[in-house]
């Protein structure tokens, strides 16, 4: 994954950008040096698997001559699937700029029936098919996505043409410079989430590393929403970027965080609620780990919901400092979390805290402040604007759901479920009539009712926009 080199988003951007401007003599510049590096970043990333392959086995005890043989050609087969993936991620890069997020979800989803239905296939003609049979339609499936991408990247962008002789070294020191801040963003992002599990185990051992990641398990399901939502809005941000329209981009910093935030709120709020029985129900004993999860909530929470302020940023603006800044929390944390965890003898709730409140005034404070400053916004309209109708508004779904903890403890999957569908509706309704603004509403309507979303600028409604 590291290996993408941050190139992913980076190609969103600049293509997103281009087409807006129709540069089409930069963006076959771009394309061409984006294909050549993945090409190259796909062999270097086979052959690290081949040679994961040829040493994995010396660390497996027990196993036999055949076994080792089959494994290593299990990992030749994935080394295969994830060269070929890189050399789709050029072209998903170019879909995603041009807005085609259905395209590529299409493609993505064929792939896995394809897969799916390929292993099942093998197993009922040759019911002695093993890993390595599985590791072949890995690399079928993976076939299918990257031309298939390629396929439809030049149906989307008929000028589009790969051609060595197109890069200029202008724009690959662009492209490469934005990429690099775009890297380190996606290292210290993984280290953020992992090193309060890597000082757990090392200070307590691989026991109590399960303590700490079923919280953690959950807050990454509230990231996987915000997540996905945030990065829809880099190409949008790169096309009004690119016609310079500053009001649209902090419009969509200020309502891509209030939708995020509508998404991720009554997830989080109703995770720590119902945090007891729902770690009781994944293991008898595991109860009291939800204290760990409230600790981490409110932090991680603001993190994600700031997802489309960063994208919006990724997509217009510049990186660099975020990316920096979040080298300083990732040290901080280390630091903090074995100072509460180890030297003033908290445990993991040392641990949790130590990684919650570098987290709470990295998002609060600079990441907000950055992002405004950035688009022109300022920081306390844009926490109001954000967050103020959305956090009253999940109170309503909150008490619901302490009252039915009180008086209906739920003991079984079906239960949890069912109250947490009930607070879900209530926070939903809530939603809808009071933090959701007359504008907000029209445009939902326009997305499921008329051809194109409503924009509403200089007070003037027109339809085919893409808020």
């Amino acid at each position: 994954m590291f290996l993408d080199l941050g190139l992913g988003a980076t190609l969103n951007r600049f293509t997103s950008q281009l087409l807006t401007v129709k540069d089409y003599k930069r963006l076959n510049s771009t394309a061409s040096f984006g294909f050549l590096m993945f090409l190259c970043l796909g062999v270097l990333a086979g052959l690290v698997m081949v040679g994961i392959g040829l040493f994995l086995p010396s660390l497996i005890r027990g196993a036999t001559a055949t076994a080792y043989s089959r494994g290593f050609l299990l990992m030749c087969c994935f080394a295969g699937m994830i060269a070929m993936r890189f050399w789709g991620y050029s072209a998903r890069g170019l879909l995603f700029g041009a807005q085609r997020y259905d395209l590529v979800n299409a493609i993505q989803a064929g792939g896995a029936v394809l897969r799916a239905g390929l292993v099942v296939a093998m197993f009922l003609m040759v019911p002695s098919s093993g890993l390595v049979t599985i590791g072949l339609c890995y690399i079928l499936s993976a076939i299918f996505e990257a031309s298939s991408m390629w396929i439809f990247a030049k149906r989307q962008i008929p000028a589009l043409r790969l051609d060595i002789r197109t890069i200029e070294m202008d724009t690959v020191k662009e492209v490469m410079n934005f990429s690099v801040f775009v890297l380190i963003m996606a290292v210290t992002t993984m280290l953020i989430w992992n090193i309060p599990v890597f000082l757990t185990g090392r200070l307590y051992g691989a026991e109590a590393v399960a303590f700490l990641s079923l919280a953690l398990l959950l807050l990454d399901q509230v990231q996987q929403v915000a997540g996905g939502f945030g990065f829809s809005l880099i190409p949008v941000a790169g096309k009004y970027g690119a016609l310079g329209e500053a009001e649209m981009l902090r419009m969509l910093t200020i309502k891509g965080t209030k939708y995020c935030a509508i998404l991720c709120f009554p997830i989080g709020v109703l995770a720590v609620i119902f945090g007891h029985p729902i770690l009781e129900w994944f293991r008898h004993g595991f109860g009291w780990t939800w204290a760990l999860l409230g600790i981490l909530m409110i932090p991680y929470l603001i993190r994600m919901t700031q997802t489309p302020a960063i994208s919006v940023l990724i997509g217009a603006k510049s990186v660099r400092q975020f990316a920096l800044g979040q080298i300083v929390v990732v040290v901080v944390i280390g630091l903090l979390a074995w100072l509460f965890g180890e030297y003033l003898r908290m445990g993991l709730y040392g641990v949790a805290l130590g990684a919650a409140i570098p987290i709470f005034f990295f998002s609060f404070i600079f990441q907000a402040n950055y992002a405004c400053r950035q688009i022109g916004l300022k920081w306390s309209n844009y926490m109001i604007q954000s967050y103020g109708r959305v956090s009253i508004g999940t109170i309503p779904a909150a008490g619901v759901g302490i009252i039915l903890l009180r008086y209906f403890y739920p003991n079984s999957l079906l239960m949890i479920a069912a109250e947490g569908l009930v607070c879900i509706l209530i926070f939903a309704v809530s939603a809808w009539y009071f933090e959701l603004a007359a504008d907000d509403r029209e445009q939902i309507y326009a997305v499921f009712g008329r051809k194109g979303n409503i924009v509403i600028k200089d007070g003037q409604k027109s339809y085919g926009g893409d808020l």
